[in-house]
This record gives structure tokens, sequence and C-alpha cells, in this order.
């Protein structure tokens, strides 16, 4: 699972770095396919059980649960 939160901040980086360039045709490709990559990370990911997405309630207890399946 960590190596997945770490293809997505990489993407999101990178995605991040394109944005702020100028406008052109190639850039636009770019983000076109890291986004397509991002989407096929958390496809991946969600489609094996695993949600890689923040929820707005998740927290470091959430994760402990998430790992060692005892509510604490």
């Amino acid at each position: 699972m960590r190596r997945g939160h770490d293809k997505l901040a990489k993407i999101d980086r990178q995605i991040d770095a394109f944005s702020a360039r100028k406008p052109s045709d190639q850039r636009e490709v770019i983000l076109k396919e890291l986004s397509h990559e991002r989407r096929q990370i958390l496809k991946k990911y969600f489609d094996g059980g695993i949600d890689l997405e923040p929820s707005p309630s998740s927290s470091a207890t959430n994760s402990e649960q998430a790992v060692d399946g005892n509510p604490h």
C-alpha cells in the first residue's frame, strides 16, 4: 500500500509542476497522460480493496485498525 501512496504522490507532484507551466499542446498531452496514470493506479489499488484516497474522517487510528484489524 505504501508503494501506491508513493506513486500517487509522485504523480501529483508532476501534475502540479506541469500545471504551473505555460499552456501548450505538449503540456496538455503530458497532463492527460499523468491523469490517466493516476486513475490507473487508483483503480488497481481500489480493485484490490485498498483505498488510496484519504477520506475526510481518516486518522492514524483508522490506519492502525486497517493494519491490525482491531478497533482501538
